[in-house]
């Protein structure tokens, strides 16, 4: 379970969760709580965890959490697991014959980012929900496009099956992709790359700038598409 979602932006609620965790208990089977990007949640929702559940509820339950997002930290191969003790003792067995173990700098850095405060991590989220609430109604605005608003992390999910159904060339998200990639420089990802066709990502974790240069590109491909 990857809440919220990468690529749709939409969270699971806390009620859901417990809902399905109970099942999980219940059918005997595991969930992976996938939570990294926990800390970036839009008002008025909060973040919330698996390891709040109930103790009882978290026997089948593995959450994984990285620092790549949270912090900025990407490249730095940096994260981590939390759950029962001998399925953390297994996975110690394979990880540490498989990726050995972060490089002694990043895991410095990471003590840093936890233990120090977290301003910086309200301040993106503050930043993310300013371009989420232009980029959404900016899309909506778009001939062929309709895209849910995300209640976290920082991808739109738009669906452009309209656009797909109206022109005689481009059938599928990846034709799409590709197509704004050559004609625009705007670089999406398919739906198809996450099961569902139909759709495009789009990842604003870039400026406010970006954004409306990008699209006012993607505006001007898909009208010159479905003349």
């Amino acid at each position: 379970l990857n809440s919220p979602s990468n690529p749709s932006g939409r969270i699971i609620s806390p009620t859901e969760f417990e809902r399905i965790a109970q099942i999980a208990l219940e059918n005997n089977f595991w969930l992976l709580s996938d939570e990294c990007y926990y800390q970036f949640v839009y008002p008025p929702y909060i973040p919330f965890s698996a390891a709040s559940l109930p103790k009882e509820l978290r026997a089948n339950i593995l959450i994984c959490g990285s620092l790549s997002k949270t912090y900025a930290m990407t490249g730095w191969r940096l994260g981590y697991a939390l759950g029962a003790k001998e399925w953390i003792s297994e996975m110690v067995k394979v990880q540490s014959h498989s990726t050995s173990n972060p490089s002694s700098i990043a895991q410095r850095a990471a003590i840093a980012a936890l233990s120090s405060p977290q301003d910086s991590v309200k301040e993106m989220l503050t930043e993310y929900n300013k371009r989420r609430d232009y980029l959404i109604p900016a899309l909506n605005s778009i001939f062929g496009i309709e895209c849910v608003e995300p209640e976290g992390a920082f991808y739109a999910f738009p669906n452009i099956k309209k656009i797909l159904q109206s022109n005689s060339t481009i059938k599928t998200s990846e034709q799409l992709a590709e197509y704004l990639l050559d004609q625009a420089h705007i670089a999406l990802t398919a739906g198809s790359a996450f099961g569902s066709e139909g759709y495009l990502r789009i990842s604003y974790a870039t400026s406010l700038d970006t954004l409306k240069r990008g699209i006012e590109r993607i505006n001007a491909c898909v009208e010159k598409l479905i003349k």
